[in-house]
Formats: structure tokens, C-alpha cells, sequence
């Protein structure tokens, strides 16, 4: 699945600011790549390389460039960003991810 590393807008169509910096498309996906299993055991290791691999390779994606999300991870990366996310956040993301997908 491809996104574009855009800002996430407040209700107000603001960019919604996370240390002083736009949060973007790109940031939510490295935190949900990186984040714990909701059960907090350790991944397999395969898993584990793999996800660190991809957070490496977001971190250095450009604001507003393209990226790549393998898609047998999008489920749970998408059940990651509702974990760790409000919904401010958590329905843009997967609201981009539904129409990218389709």
C-alpha cells in the first residue's frame, strides 16, 4: 500500500502539532511499527528485523513524499495506530489507508 507522508489536520484543518513539528502520515506508521504487541510478549524475531527494517526506512522518508507499506502488515498496523492513537488521529490514518487500499 502506498501513503504520502503528509500533516494530519485538526478539526480545524490545522496541522496538528506534536513537538513543535506537524505530525505526519510517516511518524504515526514508524510509532505504530515500532509500538509493543497489545500484549506486550516479544514478536518473533523474523518480525521484529522486519518492522525495524521498515521504521528505518520511513524515518527517511521527505514530508509530503510517497512510501511503501507491505500489505500483509497493513491489518496490523492499522490495529496499531487505533491502539496507540486518538481518533483525531487513528480515522485519518485509516480512513487513507481504506482509499489507498481500494
Amino acid at each position: 500500500m502506498k501513503l504520502k507522508n503528509v500533516a494530519l489536520l485538526d478539526l480545524a484543518s490545522g496541522p496538528i502539532m506534536l513537538n513543535d513539528a506537524p505530525l505526519t502520515v510517516g511518524t504515526v506508521m514508524i510509532n505504530a511499527v515500532l509500538a509493543p504487541t497489545e500484549d506486550n510478549k516479544a514478536r518473533p524475531a523474523v518480525d521484529a528485523v522486519r518492522r525495524y527494517e521498515l521504521a528505518k526506512r520511513l524515518h527517511l522518508v521527505e514530508k509530503d513524499d510517497p512510501f511503501e507499506i507491505p500489505d500483509d502488515l497493513v491489518k496490523d498496523l492499522g490495529n496499531d495506530v487505533l491502539r496507540l492513537y486518538a481518533t483525531i488521529v487513528s480515522g485519518q490514518m485509516l480512513l487513507m489507508m481504506a482509499l489507498e487500499k481500494n
